[in-house]
């Protein structure tokens, strides 16, 4: 078993966390054949995919998912689809509506539990037969992924899924991040995205979006309960956590799934995913380890934290797609 042994440089989840986002600027990003397609979601809504065929016959497709205010050419997407498609497999690298430069694409915003961008792309790929299908998550994708299957079921057509990072109780999600200096940083660090995508979105489509609201907005709940909740027609912050959570949909999961999860992680709490340990069926596997921070997970067996081996999470999601994962293990 490819147990995590976290790199000694980094001993704590604030430190892993920060040493991963910043390895962004330092990773080596290898090459991979590329279709930017745009696929429609809704009537209104297309979001923008970047595909990577094989020209033989290939072992099934991928869809890759990011986080909050990240993007499909994000380094831990990029590397993640590298080693998939070196496996065999064709790789969908998915952007949420609006991320990708695709702000023009649709008038509404994204949202952590927005599934039905996701579906539309399970669906056209299952029409053009580019089965099996599987799908891996990251932090919100986690979420997006694992509340996705569970919606769906049997009829969700993955195969194999994976989580890493999953903040399967939103509510506790933004309420822990904040809380504390450094997750402050953290949360600064989304809100001032967040903003500059309603600047943009307010100037692409005029007088539906005030930003005189981003005034004030000073955490994730007040900039939800402000923006996101009446842009998908929640009732406020609490009803749109608790609606868009995968929690309430993990009985429904029938694909093989694997969640990743450190009890260090620096704003996604681990209670839920330990509760859903102690009933989880045999077809879903979740391992907490005690260190790795939020979607960080840097091996000791690297030399550097730019080495494409280092992000332990990669290879073990690409392993569980390949069928060459085990038994899960928890800590």
């Amino acid at each position: 078993m490819n147990r995590f042994v976290p790199t000694r440089a980094l001993p704590f989840g604030h430190l892993m966390t920060i040493a991963s986002a910043l390895s962004e600027h330092v990773r080596r990003r290898p090459k991979l054949p590329e279709e930017r397609r745009r696929f429609r979601t809704d009537d209104e809504t297309e979001v923008l995919g970047v595909c990577s065929w094989h020209d033989d016959t290939p072992r099934g497709t991928v869809i890759v998912l990011h986080g909050l205010t990240g993007d499909g050419d994000a380094s831990y997407i990029v590397n993640t689809a590298h080693k998939l498609y070196a496996r065999g497999f064709d790789v969908v690298r998915l952007n949420a509506r609006n991320c990708g430069g695709t702000e023009s694409w649709t008038p509404t915003l994204y949202h952590t539990g927005l599934t039905t961008d996701l579906a539309a792309v399970v669906d056209t790929l299952v029409a053009e037969g580019r089965g099996p299908l599987h799908a891996i998550g990251f932090s919100m994708g986690g979420n997006v992924v694992l509340k996705y299957a569970g919606e769906r079921g049997e009829a969700s057509c993955l195969e194999r899924v994976v989580a890493v990072s999953p903040p399967v109780e939103i509510a506790l999600a933004s309420a822990a991040i904040d809380r504390g200096f450094l997750n402050g940083i953290y949360q600064r660090a989304f809100l001032d995205s967040l903003a500059d995508l309603v600047r943009r979105k307010a100037k692409l489509y005029p007088g539906r979006y005030d930003v005189a609201g981003l005034k004030g907005a000073t955490s994730l709940r007040i900039f939800d309960d402000r923006y996101i909740a009446p842009c998908f027609g929640f009732a406020d912050a609490d009803d749109y956590y608790f609606r868009a959570s995968a929690g309430r949909h993990l009985e429904g999961i029938r694909a093989q799934t694997l969640v990743l999860h450190a009890r260090d992680d620096s704003f996604v709490p681990a209670a839920p995913l330990e509760e859903w340990r102690r009933w989880a069926p045999d077809h879903v596997h979740i391992e907490i380890t005690e260190h790795g921070g939020h979607v960080g997970f840097v091996s000791r067996r690297a030399a550097r934290v730019g080495d494409p081996d280092a992000f332990w999470a990669e290879n073990r999601a690409v392993d569980w797609v390949d069928g060459r994962a085990g038994q899960a293990f928890g800590t």
